[in-house]
């Protein structure tokens, strides 16, 4: 293991040793995010993934505009939503929110899965400022064993290091000579992108709950299940519907005309 490698290793830990989790990387608290997609947020929530987080990473990708760009909410890549198409049957769109959010926390999933095998980053912890910013580095940089976040760790790992960071993660990248690592992951416009996501999700978490939504009479929207939704497909309409589908295996529902 070279030195400069060591040396990246090294000072990640000593960087962010000052930070709490609410003290603000680049100074005031971020605005706040719309809560426009929050029912669909919170479904997603059964995968492990904040509702907070989603919000403060849809902020970052799109300022929450489902139709921004050819990606979308979460800015997903059209071979992704091709891969998921394929493997569920569907035939969704990235401009739908419930297709776009199904996919970021399918990948987020996978960035979860792929840092449980890691001691150097240990078990998810979403109210661990360094977790969560490792969670950003992998969405936005790689997080992939073979040459992203993950290998980084793996190398830590395997010299009985301590805990990983994403300082670390930013300085072994551009400074260890290890051409196997991706040079996104040495990006310093990056590194700031995850400094202000987790700042925006830490503000998230800080804000106060929304007022409850007055209770009102929900109309059963006709289908082709024959009975009309079951009660977790009522409280949401059209792309939701699609969401809550997904959890449950169902085919989309046929809209009567």
């Amino acid at each position: 293991m070279g030195s400069l490698y060591a040396m990246g290793l090294g000072l990640g830990a000593a960087a962010l040793g000052a930070r709490t989790p609410h003290a603000y990387a680049l100074g005031a608290a971020p605005a706040p995010a719309s809560r426009a997609f929050d029912p669909l947020f919170r479904q997603a929530g059964d995968a492990g993934i904040p509702p907070e987080f989603l919000r403060a990473l849809g902020q970052a990708e799109s300022a929450m505009n489902p139709l921004a760009g050819n990606g979308g909410l979460f800015q997903i890549q059209p071979a992704a939503l091709a891969d998921w198409n394929q493997r569920h049957g569907l035939a969704g769109n990235l401009a739908d929110p419930a297709v776009n959010t199904a996919i970021a926390v399918e990948l987020l999933g996978h960035i979860v899965g792929t840092y449980r095998g890691h001691p150097s980053i240990g078990a998810p912890d979403w109210n661990d400022r360094r977790y969560v910013e490792l969670v950003i580095a992998g969405w936005n940089a790689g997080y992939s064993n073979a040459a992203g976040v993950g290998y980084v760790a793996g190398k830590l790992d395997a010299a009985g290091g301590g805990r990983l960071d994403a300082d670390a993660v930013y300085l072994t990248a551009g400074h260890s000579g290890d051409a196997q690592i991706s040079r996104h992951l040495a990006n310093p416009a990056k590194r700031a992108y995850w400094r202000r996501v987790a700042d925006a999700y830490f503000a998230e978490r800080a804000r106060p709950a929304a007022p409850a939504p007055v209770a009102t009479r929900t109309p059963r929207a006709p289908t082709s299940y024959g009975d009309g939704p079951g009660p977790a497909l009522v409280a949401l309409t059209g792309s939701g519907i699609l969401l809550a589908a997904i959890a449950t295996g169902r085919k989309r529902p046929r809209r009567a005309a």
